[in-house]
C-alpha cells in the first residue's frame, strides 16, 4: 500500500476540508484519506501500489468538486498564481460604498446597497445554496446568507452589504494569513534542487536528479544541495547538514567519505560516485517520514471536529430561543436582530484552524531541529506519558566503544582471535573490536559462525570451535569468570573450559546525557534503561546518570514480556537506535529512534525519529510537545471566551452584527497568528551538565 500525495487549491475553511476529506473516504480505489488543511494538501492510501498517480488524480478531483469548488494538482505542478480579477475591483468598490453609506440616507443609495450585495455576496449564497442541495445546512455560507437576509427583510440594506463586505475582505485576510502560514510550516525538506551536473566521458550534462543511477559520477559546486548520496571520489569541502539534522556545525568531507542528500556543499568542489538513486536517498526518506506527519489526527483534533459538529446546532438552538423569547418581551424584529447575532458568530471555522495549525506548527519547528515527530497525535502522546525508557548502545551512549586493554592469558591473540570471529557482525562492540584491531586479516582460519542472539558470536577458529561474547556465553562453555572483572563492558574469548582472555572496552557516555537524565527527573519524569550488558557496567551507567530503574543482561527475547511489565504503571515512551529495538518500539506507546545509516526498518515502526547526534533531542521533542498542547488550549480558550462575550452581549442588546463578524473571521485570523507564533518561541539548545 502505497501514500500519494496531492496539493489542493481553493479551500475556503477548515470545515471545507472537512467535507472534502470524508467524501475521499468514500471513494473505493483508496483506503484512507487525510486533509491537510494546514499544509493544503491531500494525502491517500491507495490499496494497488500501481495505481497512477494522475489518473487516480482525476477520479478523486470529481469526489472533491461534488462538495467544494477545489482543484487538486500533483505535487510536480505550479499553483496558478491569484491575479487581480472583476470580483476584487467590485470588493474595492462596495467597500468604499459601504463605508459612504454611514453618512448617506436617500432610497436611491439603498438600490445601490441592494445592488451591491447581490454583486459582492453572490459567491457565498451560491455555496450555501450548493452546500443545501448536498443536504450540508449549517455551514458558515449559510448561516452568513442567512444572517443577512434578515438584515434586508429588516430594511437595514447598509448593514447586510457591510457584513458581506467586511466577511469576504476577513476571507482575504484569512487566506492570506494562512498562506503565510503554510510558507513558514512547510516541510524543510520541500523542493530539494534536483537538477546535477553529470560527468560522461569529461563532459558536463545537466540532467534530472531522478536520472542518475548508482555508479553514475556527479559534480556537486559550491553553494550545491546534494541531491543524492554518494560517495566523495575527487575534492575536499565543507558540508552544513542543518538542513536534514538540524546540527550546524560543519563537517569536513574528502576523498572516501559517504555523503547524504540534502547536505549544503558549502566551499569546494566535489565529486560523487552516486550510491543511491534519488527516490531512495536520505533527503527523500526524510521527506516521506514527515509526509506522514499528516497521516496521524491527534484526539484532540477528533474531539474538536466532534465538538464543532454540536457546537454549532446548539448555538442555532440558543437563537431560536433568543427570538422566541426577545421577540414576545421587546418585539419580533428586536428578538431577530439578536438571533442574526447569533447566527454569524455560530461558525466553528476558527475551532477547526486553530487545532491542526498549532499542531503544524510544532511538527515544523521540530523538523527544522532534526526531529520528525510523525503525527499530532504522537506530540499529544508525549505531553501526557512520564515514564522513559531507553536503550543504552547509542541512546545515552555514542556507541563507539573504546578499547581500553587487551589482555591475553594464553600465547593467543585474542585481540586478533575476536576480530577475525566478529569480522561479519554489525554490533557496535564487534565494530570496535574490528576498528582498533591493527593486524591482517586470514578469513580462511574462521569457519561455521553463528551469531548467538544477545550474547556474542561463536566459530571455529582454527578448526577449534571458539566463543566471543558476554559472561552468560562463557558460562555455556563452562567457562567461570572471576566476579572481580567488573565495571566495563567486558568481551570474553575463549573455548570449552579455557578463557583465553579478554578485551575490555568503554562505551562513552553522550557529552549531554546526564544533563538529559536529571532535566527529565526535575520535571517528574521516571526513567528506566535497559541493556544486554552486565550487571556491574549497568549499575556503573545508573550510578552516572541517576537513573531511576535499571534492567541488566537483557536477552533480545526477553524484552518484549520485560515491556509489558513495565507498561503496567502506566503508558510509557522507548527510545531505541539498534533493529534489536524495533519489537520494543512496536509495543511502546510512544517509539522514538535513534537515526542512523541502517535502521531503516526500525525508522519505520516508530514515532518519532531523531536526525541529531545528541541526546537533548529527546527533551526537546517532549518540551515541543507539551508547548504545542498549551498554544492548542491558549487558542481553543481565547476562541471560545471572545465568542461567548459576544454571544452574551448580543442576547442582552449591547452589540452589533459587526461585531459578530469579527468573533468570527476575526478570531479565525487571530488564531491563526497566535498559532504562528509558536514556531517563534525558544531554540535548539544542547542541555548542559
Amino acid at each position: 500500500m502505497k501514500t500519494i500525495i496531492y496539493h489542493i487549491d481553493g479551500l475556503d475553511c477548515a470545515n471545507c476540508a472537512l467535507k472534502v476529506e470524508r467524501k475521499l473516504n468514500t471513494n473505493e480505489h483508496i483506503s484512507e484519506a487525510r486533509v491537510d488543511f494546514a499544509k493544503s494538501k491531500v494525502f491517500v492510501k491507495v490499496k494497488e501500489d500501481h495505481v497512477n498517480d494522475e489518473h487516480l488524480r482525476v477520479l478523486l478531483e470529481k469526489d472533491v468538486k461534488s462538495v467544494e469548488d477545489a482543484t487538486l494538482r500533483s505535487t510536480h505542478s505550479e499553483k496558478t498564481k491569484n491575479t487581480f480579477s472583476l470580483d476584487s475591483l467590485l470588493l474595492g468598490v462596495f467597500t468604499v460604498i459601504t463605508l459612504v453609506s454611514f453618512f448617506v440616507e436617500s432610497s436611491l443609495f439603498d438600490i445601490v446597497l441592494i445592488i451591491g450585495y447581490g454583486l459582492v455576496g453572490y459567491p457565498i449564497i451560491r455555496k450555501a445554496f450548493n452546500n443545501i442541495r448536498r443536504n450540508e445546512w449549517f455551514d458558515e455560507f449559510f448561516l452568513m446568507s442567512l444572517a443577512t437576509i434578515g438584515a434586508l427583510l429588516l430594511g437595514d440594506f447598509a448593514e447586510a452589504l457591510g457584513v458581506m463586505v467586511f466577511y469576504r475582505i476577513g476571507e482575504v485576510i484569512q487566506e492570506v494569513a494562512l498562506e503565510k502560514a503554510r510558507a513558514k510550516i512547510s516541510d524543510s525538506h520541500d523542493n530539494l534542487r534536483s537538477k546535477v551536473i553529470k560527468l560522461v566521458s569529461n563532459q558536463q550534462v545537466l540532467v534530472d536528479a531522478n536520472d542518475c543511477l548508482i555508479g553514475d559520477h556527479i559534480l556537486i559546486q559550491a553553494g550545491q544541495v546534494i541531491p543524492v548520496d554518494g560517495l566523495v571520489i575527487e575534492g575536499e569541502s565543507e558540508l552544513n547538514l542543518a538542513h536534514i539534522s538540524g546540527e550546524s556545525k560543519p563537517i569536513i568531507v574528502k576523498a572516501g567519505d559517504s555523503v547524504l542528500s540534502g547536505s549544503l556543499n558549502t566551499n569546494g568542489r566535489l565529486v560523487l560516485e552516486v550510491k543511491e538513486t534519488f527516490s531512495n536517498s536520505y533527503e527523500q526518506r526524510i521527506q516521506h517520514l514527515i509526509d506522514e506527519t499528516s497521516l496521524k489526527k491527534a484526539p484532540l483534533e477528533e474531539s474538536i471536529t466532534r465538538f464543532s459538529k454540536r457546537y454549532t446546532p446548539i448555538v442555532l438552538t440558543l437563537a431560536l430561543l433568543v427570538l422566541i423569547v426577545v421577540g414576545f418581551t421587546s418585539g419580533f424584529e428586536v428578538g431577530l436582530r439578536r438571533a442574526l447575532i447569533f447566527l454569524v458568530v455560530s461558525c466553528p471555522c476558527a475551532l477547526l484552524i486553530s487545532v491542526p495549525l498549532s499542531f503544524a506548527a510544532a511538527i515544523s519547528k521540530s523538523s527544522q531541529s532534526g526531529i520528525i515527530v510523525k503525527g499530532a497525535s504522537v506530540l499529544q502522546a508525549l505531553s501526557e506519558i512520564k515514564t522513559i525508557v531507553f536503550d543504552k548502545t547509542g541512546t545515552l551512549t555514542k556507541g563507539k566503544f573504546e578499547l581500553d586493554q587487551s589482555i591475553s592469558l594464553t600465547d593467543l591473540d585474542v585481540h586478533r582471535v575476536a576480530a577475525h570471529i566478529l569480522s561479519s557482525s554489525s554490533h557496535p562492540v564487534a565494530q570496535s573490536i574490528i576498528n582498533t584491531y591493527q593486524g591482517d586479516f586470514d578469513h580462511h582460519r574462521v569457519s561455521d559462525v553463528r551469531e548467538m542472539s544477545g550474547q556474542g558470536v561463536v566459530a571455529k577458529y582454527d578448526g577449534v570451535l571458539t566463543f566471543v561474547g558476554n559472561r552468560s556465553l562463557a558460562n555455556s562453555f563452562n567457562v567461570v569468570i572471576d566476579d572481580a572483572l567488573k565495571g566495563a563492558s567486558i568481551t570474553f574469548i575463549g573455548q570449552e573450559n579455557l578463557l583465553l582472555g579478554y578485551i575490555i572496552l568503554e562505551d562513552v557516555l553522550k557529552e549531554d546525557s546526564i544533563a538529559l537524565i536529571r532535566t527529565l527527573k526535575k520535571n517528574g519524569y521516571r526513567t528506566v534503561l535497559i541493556s544486554g550488558d552486565s550487571k556491574n557496567e549497568v549499575e556503573r551507567m545508573q550510578e552516572s546518570l541517576q537513573i531511576d530503574l535499571i534492567y541488566s543482561e537483557v536477552k533480545p527475547e526477553e524484552k518484549l514480556a520485560l515491556i509489558e511489565t513495565i507498561k503496567q504503571n502506566g503508558p510509557i515512551i522507548y527510545v531505541g537506535d539498534g533493529l534489536n529495538d524495533a519489537p520494543a518500539m512496536a509495543l511502546a506507546d510512544v517509539s522514538i529512534a535513534i537515526f542512523k545509516s541502517g535502521n531503516d526498518r526500525l525508522v519505520d515502526v516508530s514515532d518519532m525519529v531523531v536526525l541529531r547526534k545528541d541526546a537533548s533531542s529527546i527533551y526537546h521533542a517532549i518540551l515541543m510537545a507539551k508547548q504545542s498542547i498549551h498554544a492548542v488550549y491558549f487558542n481553543l480558550a481565547f476562541i471560545l471566551i471572545i465568542k461567548g462575550f459576544v454571544l452574551l452581549l448580543a442576547s442582552l442588546g449591547l452589540t452589533h452584527i459587526w461585531l459578530a463578524v469579527f468573533a468570527d473571521v476575526g478570531v479565525a485570523i487571530l488564531a491563526i497568528f497566535f498559532a504562528l507564533g509558536f514556531i517563534k518561541q525558544g531554540k535548539y539548545e544542547t542541555l548542559r551538565h
